[in-house]
């Protein structure tokens, strides 16, 4: 989901970012779960096409920022891969208000409503880090997303 999101919102701001995801315990090629289908769908972006991908140590290697979604993932993140330390953070850091800092909750154990929450959360989050992007690079846009 926040792979689909980033790589929408990068492309309406014109920023040249590539952007993928994988999971540390992914079952490769696994199709996205019916209620991320269903809540994407619902907000215009269906996951009809997307397929797990494990991360790799090749992978890390070629990467500029890892983001993880929840605290047990940053510290496994760490453990595998300290010598990129300073690549790992949290989405949530770019959350809003009391939010800001939280975990991305995974929407697996819950239910529709849980994952539509879980797609609110990250385009907050999205929304935040591509007006960053923007900012950083110096880009003129509204980092609307």
């Amino acid at each position: 989901m926040a792979e689909a999101l980033f790589r929408k919102s990068a492309m309406d701001a014109k920023l040249p970012v590539q952007v993928c995801s994988a999971g540390l315990h992914a079952i490769p090629g696994t199709p996205a779960h019916a209620w991320a289908l269903s809540a994407s769908q619902e907000i215009g972006l269906p996951l009809t096409e997307h397929r797990a991908q494990l991360l790799t140590p090749e992978l890390v290697s070629q990467v500029d920022v890892i983001f993880a979604m929840d605290f047990q993932n940053k510290a496994e993140l760490l453990a595998l891969y300290p010598q990129h330390r300073s690549r790992v953070l949290m989405l949530g850091e770019y959350a809003e208000g009391a939010t800001r800092g939280s975990e991305v909750p995974d929407p697996y154990y819950g239910n529709l409503d849980t994952t539509r929450n879980c797609y609110a959360l990250l385009q907050s989050c999205i929304r935040n880090l591509i007006t960053e992007l923007l900012r950083l690079t110096g880009k003129q846009g509204s980092g609307r997303t």
